[in-house]
Protein backbone atom coordinates (compact mmCIF):
# COMPACT_ATOMS: atom_id res chain seq x y z
CA UNK A 1 0.00 0.00 0.00
CA UNK A 2 1.45 3.53 -0.75
CA UNK A 3 2.53 5.61 2.02
CA UNK A 4 0.53 9.01 2.43
CA UNK A 5 2.82 11.61 1.88
CA UNK A 6 3.07 14.41 4.72
CA UNK A 7 5.75 17.25 4.82
CA UNK A 8 5.87 19.55 7.76
CA UNK A 9 7.25 23.05 7.31
CA UNK A 10 9.22 25.37 9.94
CA UNK A 11 10.99 28.38 9.23
CA UNK A 12 11.92 29.62 12.51
CA UNK A 13 12.15 26.43 14.90
CA UNK A 14 15.37 24.13 15.04
CA UNK A 15 14.39 21.29 12.99
CA UNK A 16 15.09 19.01 16.31
CA UNK A 17 12.74 20.92 17.72
CA UNK A 18 10.70 18.76 20.55
CA UNK A 19 7.10 19.16 19.23
CA UNK A 20 7.81 19.68 15.66
CA UNK A 21 10.39 16.83 15.17
CA UNK A 22 10.37 14.33 18.10
CA UNK A 23 6.74 14.03 18.77
CA UNK A 24 4.93 15.19 15.62
CA UNK A 25 7.11 14.18 12.71
CA UNK A 26 8.80 10.53 14.41
CA UNK A 27 5.10 9.63 15.42
CA UNK A 28 3.55 10.18 11.99
CA UNK A 29 6.81 7.75 10.70
CA UNK A 30 6.17 5.23 13.08
CA UNK A 31 2.66 5.19 11.99
CA UNK A 32 3.79 4.58 8.27
CA UNK A 33 3.47 7.80 6.42
CA UNK A 34 6.22 9.35 4.43
CA UNK A 35 7.69 12.13 6.32
CA UNK A 36 9.77 15.14 5.24
CA UNK A 37 10.38 18.09 7.42
CA UNK A 38 11.55 21.26 5.88
CA UNK A 39 13.49 23.12 8.44
CA UNK A 40 16.15 26.02 8.59
CA UNK A 41 19.74 23.38 8.28
CA UNK A 42 22.31 23.63 5.63
CA UNK A 43 22.35 19.93 5.03
CA UNK A 44 19.56 17.46 4.64
CA UNK A 45 19.17 14.01 6.81
CA UNK A 46 17.22 11.22 7.63
CA UNK A 47 16.74 10.66 11.24
CA UNK A 48 14.18 8.07 13.09
CA UNK A 49 12.84 7.59 9.23
CA UNK A 50 12.16 11.44 9.39
CA UNK A 51 13.65 13.08 5.94
CA UNK A 52 14.96 16.47 6.87
CA UNK A 53 15.52 19.00 3.77
CA UNK A 54 17.59 21.89 4.47
CA UNK A 55 16.08 25.17 3.67
CA UNK A 56 19.05 27.04 4.82
CA UNK A 57 20.13 29.03 7.53
CA UNK A 58 18.96 32.43 8.71
CA UNK A 59 20.81 34.93 10.51
CA UNK A 60 18.52 37.62 10.39
CA UNK A 61 15.09 38.21 10.65
CA UNK A 62 14.88 39.99 7.13
CA UNK A 63 16.45 37.17 5.85
CA UNK A 64 14.36 34.95 7.40
CA UNK A 65 11.77 36.64 5.62
CA UNK A 66 12.68 36.89 2.37
CA UNK A 67 14.76 34.08 1.32
CA UNK A 68 14.00 31.26 3.62
CA UNK A 69 10.21 31.45 3.65
CA UNK A 70 10.30 31.74 -0.21
CA UNK A 71 12.47 28.39 0.14
CA UNK A 72 10.27 26.68 2.44
CA UNK A 73 7.99 27.16 -0.30
CA UNK A 74 9.72 26.09 -2.78
CA UNK A 75 10.88 23.24 -1.25
CA UNK A 76 7.49 22.03 -0.15
CA UNK A 77 6.02 22.46 -3.79
CA UNK A 78 9.01 19.93 -4.79
CA UNK A 79 7.65 17.33 -1.75
CA UNK A 80 4.26 17.10 -3.89
CA UNK A 81 2.76 16.01 -0.79
CA UNK A 82 -0.97 15.49 0.32
CA UNK A 83 -0.68 17.13 3.27
CA UNK A 84 0.92 20.08 4.79
CA UNK A 85 2.04 21.28 8.08
CA UNK A 86 3.48 24.23 8.97
CA UNK A 87 4.47 25.55 12.78
CA UNK A 88 4.89 29.54 11.92
CA UNK A 89 2.54 32.27 11.59
CA UNK A 90 4.39 33.57 9.13
CA UNK A 91 4.10 30.78 6.98
CA UNK A 92 0.43 31.71 6.61
CA UNK A 93 2.16 33.84 3.64
CA UNK A 94 2.43 30.67 1.88
CA UNK A 95 -0.41 28.38 2.49
CA UNK A 96 -2.52 29.37 -0.46
CA UNK A 97 -0.02 28.47 -2.30
CA UNK A 98 -0.17 24.62 -0.68
CA UNK A 99 -3.93 24.55 -1.09
CA UNK A 100 -3.82 25.41 -4.56
CA UNK A 101 -2.16 21.70 -4.66
CA UNK A 102 -5.05 20.23 -3.97
CA UNK A 103 -3.15 19.40 -0.99
CA UNK A 104 -4.90 19.30 2.71
CA UNK A 105 -3.02 21.76 4.88
CA UNK A 106 -2.49 22.36 8.47
CA UNK A 107 -1.56 25.44 10.98
CA UNK A 108 -0.27 24.11 14.17
CA UNK A 109 -0.65 26.89 16.90
CA UNK A 110 2.04 26.98 19.60
CA UNK A 111 2.13 29.84 20.88
CA UNK A 112 -0.48 32.75 21.75
CA UNK A 113 0.93 35.37 19.63
CA UNK A 114 -1.49 38.37 20.46
CA UNK A 115 0.44 38.35 23.60
CA UNK A 116 3.92 37.09 22.65
CA UNK A 117 4.28 40.11 20.50
CA UNK A 118 3.65 42.57 23.09
CA UNK A 119 6.68 41.38 25.00
CA UNK A 120 9.44 41.36 22.19
CA UNK A 121 12.23 43.56 22.86
CA UNK A 122 12.82 44.89 19.42
CA UNK A 123 8.86 46.38 18.84
CA UNK A 124 8.91 49.94 20.09
CA UNK A 125 5.94 49.55 23.18
CA UNK A 126 3.90 52.60 21.40
CA UNK A 127 3.27 49.78 18.69
CA UNK A 128 2.94 46.57 20.25
CA UNK A 129 -1.10 46.49 21.06
CA UNK A 130 -1.37 47.75 17.18
CA UNK A 131 0.58 45.12 15.82
CA UNK A 132 -0.78 42.25 18.07
CA UNK A 133 -4.13 43.39 17.35
CA UNK A 134 -2.98 43.53 13.70
CA UNK A 135 -1.83 40.18 13.48
CA UNK A 136 -4.35 38.43 15.47
CA UNK A 137 -7.11 39.51 12.79
CA UNK A 138 -4.96 38.35 10.11
CA UNK A 139 -3.40 34.94 11.38
CA UNK A 140 -7.63 33.91 12.48
CA UNK A 141 -8.76 34.88 8.76
CA UNK A 142 -5.88 33.26 6.91
CA UNK A 143 -5.96 30.34 8.89
CA UNK A 144 -9.62 29.58 8.59
CA UNK A 145 -9.10 27.84 5.19
CA UNK A 146 -6.71 25.52 7.29
CA UNK A 147 -7.26 22.51 9.47
CA UNK A 148 -6.32 24.20 12.94
CA UNK A 149 -3.91 22.31 15.44
CA UNK A 150 -3.75 24.02 19.22
CA UNK A 151 -0.72 23.56 21.78
CA UNK A 152 -2.89 24.85 24.66
CA UNK A 153 -6.12 24.45 25.71
CA UNK A 154 -7.37 28.42 26.00
CA UNK A 155 -6.55 28.94 22.33
CA UNK A 156 -10.00 27.56 21.82
CA UNK A 157 -10.94 31.16 22.90
CA UNK A 158 -9.43 32.49 19.33
CA UNK A 159 -9.77 28.78 17.51
CA UNK A 160 -12.93 27.32 18.61
CA UNK A 161 -12.72 24.43 16.17
CA UNK A 162 -9.26 23.81 16.53
CA UNK A 163 -8.09 20.04 17.52
CA UNK A 164 -6.20 19.68 20.31
CA UNK A 165 -2.71 18.26 20.66
CA UNK A 166 -1.31 20.05 23.46
CA UNK A 167 2.26 19.38 24.27
CA UNK A 168 2.77 16.82 26.79
CA UNK A 169 6.04 15.22 27.45
CA UNK A 170 7.24 11.57 25.51
CA UNK A 171 7.46 9.32 28.36
CA UNK A 172 10.53 8.08 29.22
CA UNK A 173 12.19 5.20 28.43
CA UNK A 174 15.12 4.46 29.98
CA UNK A 175 17.26 1.44 31.05
CA UNK A 176 20.08 0.93 33.91
CA UNK A 177 22.48 0.64 31.54
CA UNK A 178 21.15 4.45 30.28
CA UNK A 179 20.83 5.82 33.21
CA UNK A 180 24.53 4.37 34.22
CA UNK A 181 25.30 6.92 31.50
CA UNK A 182 23.75 9.73 32.79
CA UNK A 183 25.41 9.75 35.94
CA UNK A 184 28.97 9.35 34.78
CA UNK A 185 30.64 13.10 35.23
CA UNK A 186 28.39 14.58 36.58
CA UNK A 187 30.48 16.12 39.90
CA UNK A 188 32.80 17.63 37.31
CA UNK A 189 29.82 20.03 36.41
CA UNK A 190 27.98 20.54 39.38
CA UNK A 191 29.56 21.17 42.94
CA UNK A 192 27.51 18.77 45.03
CA UNK A 193 27.95 20.87 48.42
CA UNK A 194 24.92 22.67 47.03
CA UNK A 195 21.37 22.00 46.56
CA UNK A 196 20.82 22.39 42.76
CA UNK A 197 17.53 23.71 41.04
CA UNK A 198 16.92 22.67 37.85
CA UNK A 199 15.16 25.00 35.26
CA UNK A 200 15.27 23.96 31.48
CA UNK A 201 13.99 25.43 27.98
CA UNK A 202 14.91 28.80 26.28
CA UNK A 203 16.60 31.24 29.26
CA UNK A 204 15.15 35.27 28.58
CA UNK A 205 14.47 37.80 30.70
CA UNK A 206 10.68 37.08 30.66
CA UNK A 207 11.11 33.85 31.41
CA UNK A 208 12.76 34.47 34.99
CA UNK A 209 16.33 34.17 33.69
CA UNK A 210 16.98 36.73 37.13
CA UNK A 211 13.94 36.35 39.03
CA UNK A 212 15.61 32.81 39.40
CA UNK A 213 18.87 33.93 41.07
CA UNK A 214 16.44 34.79 43.83
CA UNK A 215 17.20 31.41 44.80
CA UNK A 216 20.50 31.66 45.54
CA UNK A 217 19.74 35.30 47.17
CA UNK A 218 17.58 33.48 49.80
CA UNK A 219 19.47 30.08 50.85
CA UNK A 220 23.23 30.26 50.69
CA UNK A 221 22.70 26.20 50.12
CA UNK A 222 20.96 26.76 46.98
CA UNK A 223 22.19 26.82 42.76
CA UNK A 224 20.74 27.04 39.39
CA UNK A 225 21.34 25.22 36.19
CA UNK A 226 19.84 26.53 33.56
CA UNK A 227 19.89 23.90 30.84
CA UNK A 228 18.73 25.66 27.71
CA UNK A 229 19.20 28.48 24.91
CA UNK A 230 20.62 31.98 26.25
CA UNK A 231 21.80 34.48 24.76
CA UNK A 232 25.30 35.86 25.07
CA UNK A 233 23.82 39.09 26.38
CA UNK A 234 21.07 36.95 28.83
CA UNK A 235 24.03 35.07 30.02
CA UNK A 236 26.10 38.26 31.45
CA UNK A 237 23.31 40.24 32.68
CA UNK A 238 22.83 37.01 34.92
CA UNK A 239 26.58 36.58 35.62
CA UNK A 240 26.60 40.37 36.19
CA UNK A 241 23.30 40.52 38.72
CA UNK A 242 24.77 37.57 40.19
CA UNK A 243 28.19 39.58 41.02
CA UNK A 244 26.23 42.45 42.19
CA UNK A 245 24.06 40.45 44.80
CA UNK A 246 27.58 38.69 45.45
CA UNK A 247 26.36 35.14 44.27
CA UNK A 248 29.59 33.26 43.17
CA UNK A 249 29.76 32.14 40.02
CA UNK A 250 30.10 28.57 41.10
CA UNK A 251 26.24 28.43 41.96
CA UNK A 252 25.13 29.27 38.37
CA UNK A 253 25.29 27.27 35.42
CA UNK A 254 24.24 27.73 32.14
CA UNK A 255 24.28 25.19 29.56
CA UNK A 256 23.33 27.10 25.90
CA UNK A 257 24.83 30.26 25.84
CA UNK A 258 24.41 31.01 22.11
CA UNK A 259 23.64 27.75 20.86
CA UNK A 260 20.32 25.45 20.67
CA UNK A 261 19.98 22.54 22.88
CA UNK A 262 18.80 19.49 21.88
CA UNK A 263 15.72 17.23 23.62
CA UNK A 264 18.64 14.88 24.21
CA UNK A 265 21.18 16.93 26.12
CA UNK A 266 17.84 18.33 28.17
CA UNK A 267 17.27 15.09 29.30
CA UNK A 268 20.64 13.82 29.74
CA UNK A 269 20.89 16.44 32.52
CA UNK A 270 17.47 16.29 34.09
CA UNK A 271 17.94 12.56 34.64
CA UNK A 272 21.74 12.89 35.83
CA UNK A 273 21.20 13.49 39.14
CA UNK A 274 18.75 14.44 42.30
CA UNK A 275 17.65 17.83 41.88
CA UNK A 276 16.27 20.07 44.78
CA UNK A 277 13.25 21.02 42.33
CA UNK A 278 12.36 21.91 38.93
CA UNK A 279 11.87 25.67 38.70
CA UNK A 280 9.62 28.12 36.57
CA UNK A 281 9.81 31.40 38.56
CA UNK A 282 8.04 33.63 35.88
CA UNK A 283 7.06 37.47 36.29
CA UNK A 284 3.41 37.52 35.53
CA UNK A 285 2.64 38.91 32.11
CA UNK A 286 -0.60 38.23 30.03
CA UNK A 287 1.51 35.65 27.55
CA UNK A 288 2.54 33.40 30.85
CA UNK A 289 -0.07 33.75 33.18
CA UNK A 290 -2.49 31.31 31.42
CA UNK A 291 0.21 28.69 29.88
CA UNK A 292 0.19 25.14 30.60
CA UNK A 293 3.74 25.21 30.48
CA UNK A 294 5.43 22.40 29.09
CA UNK A 295 8.47 22.14 31.20
CA UNK A 296 6.16 21.29 34.06
CA UNK A 297 5.21 18.10 32.60
CA UNK A 298 8.65 17.92 32.23
CA UNK A 299 9.60 17.96 35.39
CA UNK A 300 6.74 15.40 36.86
CA UNK A 301 7.47 12.89 34.33
CA UNK A 302 11.55 12.99 35.35
CA UNK A 303 9.71 12.46 39.34
CA UNK A 304 11.17 16.36 40.20
CA UNK A 305 9.17 18.46 42.53
CA UNK A 306 8.07 21.54 41.04
CA UNK A 307 8.63 25.47 42.09
CA UNK A 308 6.63 27.76 40.42
CA UNK A 309 5.26 31.19 40.40
CA UNK A 310 1.52 31.48 41.88
CA UNK A 311 -0.61 32.14 38.88
CA UNK A 312 -3.91 30.10 39.09
CA UNK A 313 -3.53 28.31 35.53
CA UNK A 314 -0.21 26.72 37.31
CA UNK A 315 -1.45 26.30 40.93
CA UNK A 316 -3.99 24.21 39.25
CA UNK A 317 -1.57 22.01 37.67
CA UNK A 318 0.98 21.84 40.86
CA UNK A 319 -0.70 22.48 43.72
CA UNK A 320 -3.63 20.33 42.71
CA UNK A 321 -1.62 17.66 41.70
CA UNK A 322 0.46 17.76 44.23
CA UNK A 323 3.49 17.76 42.83
CA UNK A 324 5.24 20.88 43.93
CA UNK A 325 4.95 24.47 45.52
CA UNK A 326 3.66 27.80 44.09
CA UNK A 327 5.26 31.15 45.84
CA UNK A 328 5.79 34.46 44.71
CA UNK A 329 9.02 35.05 43.19
CA UNK A 330 9.42 38.64 44.20
CA UNK A 331 8.34 37.47 48.11
CA UNK A 332 11.94 36.61 49.59
CA UNK A 333 10.40 35.27 52.29
CA UNK A 334 7.69 33.12 50.73
CA UNK A 335 10.68 31.48 48.22
CA UNK A 336 12.94 31.36 51.58
CA UNK A 337 10.33 28.93 53.38
CA UNK A 338 9.43 27.08 50.61
CA UNK A 339 13.21 26.37 50.28
CA UNK A 340 13.62 25.53 53.33
CA UNK A 341 10.32 23.50 53.34
CA UNK A 342 11.97 21.13 50.53
CA UNK A 343 15.69 20.88 51.75
CA UNK A 344 13.69 19.96 55.16
CA UNK A 345 11.52 17.38 54.14
CA UNK A 346 13.22 15.09 51.49
CA UNK A 347 10.42 12.80 51.92
CA UNK A 348 8.06 15.28 51.36
CA UNK A 349 9.69 16.58 48.03
CA UNK A 350 10.11 12.62 47.05
CA UNK A 351 6.49 12.34 47.28
CA UNK A 352 5.88 15.63 45.53
CA UNK A 353 8.04 13.78 42.44
CA UNK A 354 5.99 10.69 42.93
CA UNK A 355 2.74 11.96 42.19
CA UNK A 356 4.02 13.69 39.57
CA UNK A 357 5.37 11.04 37.70
CA UNK A 358 1.53 9.29 38.42
CA UNK A 359 -0.37 12.26 37.22
CA UNK A 360 1.72 12.80 33.92
CA UNK A 361 1.78 8.60 33.05
CA UNK A 362 -2.18 9.00 33.61
CA UNK A 363 -2.91 12.00 32.17
CA UNK A 364 -0.97 14.10 31.04
CA UNK A 365 1.68 12.73 27.99
CA UNK A 366 2.16 12.36 24.43
CA UNK A 367 0.52 8.67 24.37
CA UNK A 368 -2.57 10.37 24.64
CA UNK A 369 -1.56 13.73 22.76
CA UNK A 370 -0.51 10.88 19.58
CA UNK A 371 -3.65 9.26 19.63
CA UNK A 372 -5.49 12.56 18.34
CA UNK A 373 -2.85 13.31 15.85
CA UNK A 374 -3.05 9.71 14.50
CA UNK A 375 -6.76 10.42 14.50
CA UNK A 376 -6.64 13.96 12.96
CA UNK A 377 -4.33 12.52 10.35
CA UNK A 378 -6.36 9.64 9.40
CA UNK A 379 -9.78 11.98 9.07
CA UNK A 380 -7.70 14.02 6.49
CA UNK A 381 -6.19 11.19 4.23
CA UNK A 382 -9.11 9.40 4.35
CA UNK A 383 -10.51 12.85 2.53
CA UNK A 384 -7.46 13.40 0.00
Amino acid sequence: MKKTKVTHLTSVHAYNDTRVFHKECVSLARAGYEVTLIASVSTGLEEQGVSVVPAGEWSNRYYRFFVTIPRVLVKALKSRASIYHFHDPELLLIAPFLRLTGARVIYDIHEDYTTSIQQKPYIPVVLRKLLASTLGLVEKTASAFCYQVIAERYYRERFPDAVEILNYPILPQRSDGYEKELRHGQEAIFDDQYAWCLYTGNVTLDRGALLHLQLLRVHKRTAIAYIGKCSEDVAEAIFSSAEREDISRERIRIIGIGEHVPRETIDYYTYSRVWLAGVALFPETAHYARKELTKFFEYMAAGLAILSSDFPAWKSVVENNSCGLCVNPSDEQSLASAIDYLLSNPDEAEAMGRNGVLTVSERYNWTIEERKLLDLYKKIADRT
